[in-house]
């Protein structure tokens, strides 16, 4: 299931204190170890997930306290939660608004960009008297890379 490297370098350079006390929360050691450990991810990752990986990498870490934190960091705009077979999991997210793309293959989440979608938003708002919101839209379907990957 995991193609890529869920240790590479994050996307974008992110200030870990900042971002916490930008969303009001403290900038505690395990909340800076959980980010810093989700980091550059193309898959979300479950708590259990997480904590072993942190474990077998020297972080001395707790699995409740990997619970909590992942739970407040969601709650706090932090972190997006995706249901994986009925499981939370959790993936750091670019700044800004946007939506996800969703690979029912290999679980691979990419972001797309608001604007993106904002025709069908706008034609759904006119045409089915709806109004969605566009901070939580996933679309679920099949990469490109599964596509051509003829053994999956």
């Amino acid at each position: 299931m995991a193609r890529g490297d869920p240790s590479a370098p994050a996307s974008r350079p992110q200030d870990t204190v900042a971002e916490l006390r930008g969303a009001g929360l403290l900038a505690t050691a395990s909340r800076r170890a959980v980010l810093e450990a989700l980091a550059g991810r193309d898959w979300p990752v479950s708590a259990l997930d997480l904590h072993a990986e942190m474990v077998s990498g020297g972080t001395r870490v707790g699995l409740t306290t990997v619970y909590r934190t992942l739970h407040a960091l969601a709650e706090n705009g932090v972190l997006h939660v995706f249901d994986r077979e009925g499981e939370r999991t959790y993936r750091r997210c670019a700044d800004g608004p946007h939506q996800h793309l969703v690979c029912r293959e290999c679980g691979v989440v990419r972001e797309c960009p608001a604007g993106m979608i904002a025709g069908w938003l706008a034609h759904l708002r006119a045409t089915a008297d709806f109004v969605p919101d566009p901070v939580l839209i996933t679309v679920t379907g099949v990469c490109g890379d599964c596509r051509r990957d003829p053994s999956s």
